[in-house]
């Protein structure tokens, strides 16, 4: 799963959608409605540090309905989050540029892939390691899919042009 990328650099917890969120990703230009907002902070994975180096506020997030569940778009200071019980944190420029990924294999076996993509991307396609792909809607800004095999690469045109992200876009 994609890491982390903060650092040890304590930020402020923004009280406000940063204007780069804003600006690349619809989904934080919509007002929040009932169960957008997280009340996650001081419990995990939010007491391990994260608030501390992204400055997420979590009770500034937006939440999209998928088919395979529910998913958070946190803002953060220069940072954005995606959260679903887990989480992946990473630097606005990186995510405007090249979306985010992060994946799972779940204990029924299944190989669970969510992340978040810049306005412009409409559908994203999925690829496994032994090269089963699927495409899969983007819904606000983000996907969700299960693959047929553990993940190796995600490709989509957004705005910036094609993009590939995954250990196999490497």
């Amino acid at each position: 799963m994609h890491e982390d990328r903060a650092g040890d650099e304590t930020r402020a917890v923004v009280s406000a959608i940063p204007e780069q969120l804003i600006a690349h990703f619809a989904i934080l230009r919509r007002a929040q409605v009932k169960g957008d907002a997280l009340a996650l902070v001081g419990q995990p994975p939010f007491v391990s540090g994260r608030i501390r180096r992204t400055g997420l506020n979590p009770t500034l997030a937006r939440r999209v309905v998928t088919e395979l569940g529910e998913m958070w778009v946190i803002p953060g200071d220069g940072f954005v989050a995606l959260y679903d019980g887990s989480m992946v944190a990473t630097e606005i420029d990186f995510v405007v540029r090249n979306g985010t990924v992060m994946w799972t294999s779940t204990t029924d076996g299944a190989n669970l892939v969510c992340g978040l993509v810049p306005d412009g991307a409409s559908e994203i396609a999925l690829t496994a390691t032994n090269g089963a792909t699927v495409t899969v809607p983007v819904l606000d800004n983000v996907y969700r899919a299960t693959l047929d095999g553990p993940f190796e690469m995600a490709r989509f045109r957004g705005a910036a042009g094609d993009v590939a992200i995954g250990p196999g876009a490497e």
